[in-house]
């Protein structure tokens, strides 16, 4: 009587998966040992500076804008959604409260510009190559330059277009209102352009 194949084939089968269920059991088991004792060092945490900072803060802005920018070949146009503020270290302030009128120097700017947190803030409506047999695929360096740029007209478009002479008015006004109730006297504030 000549042996069956089927009658090999099933034990060899179970044979097989019985060994690869026991080689997946150790090796979980001795991922769950290793994690309570891993090669990780753990330092403790060293503090360089503690700086308190009171900031005035005088505009927040959000902005939609379009971005258009090339480098070489390459070109992108893209739409954004932009936040920021225009603060004011209250800190550095210089006071002179030694007259009838306080004197105050607003100190410069922070004019901060960032990308917003919303979903869809930054969607690339188009990328292309000038180049017959450029490629027009982008780089994450080459989408930052392009973010980095946008980021410094924008600045700029607020310097130009009034938005920080404002928001310097509007901190020397609001300066001006609680210094004089703090002080009981006028107060005057002198902004540095």
């Amino acid at each position: 009587m000549k042996p069956d194949f089927k009658t090999y084939l099933i034990p060899a089968v179970g044979l097989v998966l019985a060994g690869i269920l026991a080689y997946i059991a150790i090796t979980c088991a001795r991922r769950n040992i290793n994690v309570a004792a891993s090669d990780a060092e753990i330092a403790p945490a060293r503090i360089a500076e503690v700086r308190r900072m009171a900031r005035l803060c005088s505009i927040e802005f959000y902005r939609e804008l379009p971005m258009r920018d090339s480098i070489g070949t390459k070109h992108i146009f893209a739409r954004r959604k932009i936040q920021g503020q225009i603060t004011f270290d209250v800190d550095s302030l210089q006071l002179d409260a030694s007259g009838d009128t306080v004197r105050i120097v607003l100190p410069r700017e922070y004019v901060v510009v960032r990308e917003s947190t919303e979903p869809d803030s930054y969607e690339i409506v188009d990328v292309w190559n000038s180049s017959v047999l450029g490629s027009s695929r982008l780089s994450n360096s080459e989408e930052n330059l392009f973010k980095r740029r946008h980021d410094r007209r924008i600045m700029s478009t607020l310097y130009a277009d009034g938005t920080v002479a404002r928001a310097r008015r509007d901190a020397a006004t609001n300066l001006a209102r609680m210094v004089s109730i703090l002080y009981g006297r006028p107060a005057m504030v002198v902004i540095r352009k």
